[in-house]
């Protein structure tokens, strides 16, 4: 059993969250239910509405700082022997919260030291408009925490503040408040479990314009930082791939119904590697767009084959900032 209560509430009605096995219903089944608070005194557990289901089993309950939103992990339900009396979860394969907000990206950010330099290298790597991604200058504040150049990716949501706050209740920090935005929007950083930055913005009617075609997170926790994203966004994993030197990739979907857009890698002890979204640019041939990262002074690690035929760089351009080629299989 475990449990998540607010030691600070003086409320006497305050209720516990509880994670237990239902044997009534699925032996060995692990479901969340809640626990009336009375005075100290308990009473009926009742299971919570979406995370107590026979066709799954949810786990791993995470409350919000202010008990409004509940983020949990969910796997189907398999039969498996408690141990100890204790139900040992298998590991994820779908990761669920009781109030998703299918975010994705809707906005692709490249921070700068030299906007007008950094808009004329992207031009001529990914072409005229630059894959339509946002340059803006360096923020002075992230350049005195030593940030260096890089690129920002923007996570719509519905409710800014409610997400930041159940990602730091899932391991993520805030990086400072929520800001209005110019569109009459909000947005607020936050570095997430496994250490790399990421924004939360309100949702966009129109889809990122920036020519991003797969979403690679290198986190140094590969377990935590997944069952954030996939708990808090309802991200779903998919396949998952040992590159063998280049290490574990978990590939992810935006929902259940969706193909892969994105891997999570694990840099666990790579010496070199830092947590950060690594965002992957189309180009048409791979070879003239390498060419010209290398003629501005930039840096170019590959090109590697990908296990389905599709060739991949990873660059950084001449300010620091990391980015990455995809080229189409033939």
């Amino acid at each position: 059993m475990r449990a998540r209560t607010n030691a600070n509430s003086q409320d006497p009605t305050h209720n516990a969250t509880v994670q237990l096995s239902n044997p009534a219903r699925v032996p060995g089944l692990t479901n969340i239910y809640v626990v009336p608070f009375n005075g100290g005194l308990g009473g009926l557990a009742t299971p919570v509405n979406g995370a107590a289901t026979p066709e799954f089993e949810e786990y791993y309950p995470e409350l919000s700082p202010d008990d409004r939103l509940m983020a949990f992990t969910r796997v189907p339900a398999v039969n498996t022997t408690p141990v100890w009396g204790l139900r040992r979860p298998p590991a994820p394969a779908v990761s669920s919260t009781a109030m998703s907000t299918m975010a994705r990206f809707v906005r692709y950010e490249l921070r700068t030291t030299d906007v007008a330099a950094a808009r004329a290298f992207y031009e001529t790597v990914l072409g005229e408009g630059a894959g339509g991604a946002d340059i803006v200058p360096l923020p002075e504040a992230a350049a005195a925490r030593g940030a260096p150049p890089h690129w920002m990716g923007h996570l719509g949501v519905g409710d800014v503040e409610r997400a930041a706050a159940a990602f730091v209740a899932l391991g993520a920090t805030r990086l400072g408040p929520t800001r209005p935005t110019d569109g009459g929007g909000q947005v607020a950083i936050v570095r997430d479990p496994g250490g790399a930055v990421v924004a939360l913005a309100t949702t966009t009617a129109s889809p990122a314009r920036a020519g991003v075609v797969w979403h690679q997170l290198n986190t140094t926790d590969l377990a935590r930082t997944t069952a954030g994203y996939c708990g808090l966004f309802g991200w779903q994993l998919t396949e998952r791939l040992d590159l063998g030197a280049h290490g574990v990739h978990q590939q992810f979907a935006w929902d259940a119904s969706g193909a892969s857009v994105g891997w999570f890698t694990d840099i666990a002890g790579r010496p070199g590697r830092h947590p950060h979204w690594l965002f992957h640019f189309r180009v048409a041939a791979l070879e003239p767009a390498v060419a010209a990262v290398r003629a501005a002074r930039g840096l170019v690690l590959g090109p590697f084959v990908l296990p389905g035929g599709e060739r991949l760089a990873v660059c950084d351009d001449p300010q620091g900032a990391a980015f990455a080629l995809r080229e189409r299989a033939i």
